[in-house]
């Protein structure tokens, strides 16, 4: 009996999404200056990242930078008052919906195509 209810319990749990996944960000390349300007977006658009997800940027301590920013520091390269990540890697999860933006505030870096922006949804 206490099987069947571990097994019930655990397959609530995967239904309702508790289960959290981490998202390695590039794959392979990690956080780095991109070859395109749409790599990360392409990227972005094979996820589907859902609330208490994770986002794990790989990237070499003092070479790169992540930084959590609103659409307009986004579309501006520029981090203002944002707290910037330098050390790698940086695990950031997302305990809500909506899109959400990331950029390097290395100098050219987000220009070149460095930055994300993901869509998180409930499910």
């Amino acid at each position: 009996m206490a099987k069947i209810i571990f097994v019930l319990a655990a397959i609530m749990m995967l239904m309702n999404g508790i289960v959290a996944v981490d998202h390695i960000v590039g794959d392979d390349s990690g956080w780095s200056t991109p070859s395109s300007t749409n790599f990360y977006s392409s990227w972005a658009d094979r996820q589907n990242i859902v609330v208490n997800d994770t986002l794990v940027f790989n990237f070499n301590t003092d070479a790169h930078t992540v930084a959590m920013v609103p659409r307009e520091a986004f579309d501006a390269c520029d981090a203002g008052n944002a707290q910037i990540h330098n050390v790698g890697p940086t695990e950031i999860t997302l305990n809500e919906t909506g899109t959400f933006f990331f950029i390097c505030t290395v100098n050219g870096h987000c220009e070149s195509g460095q930055k994300l922006a993901v869509n998180v949804t409930d499910s």
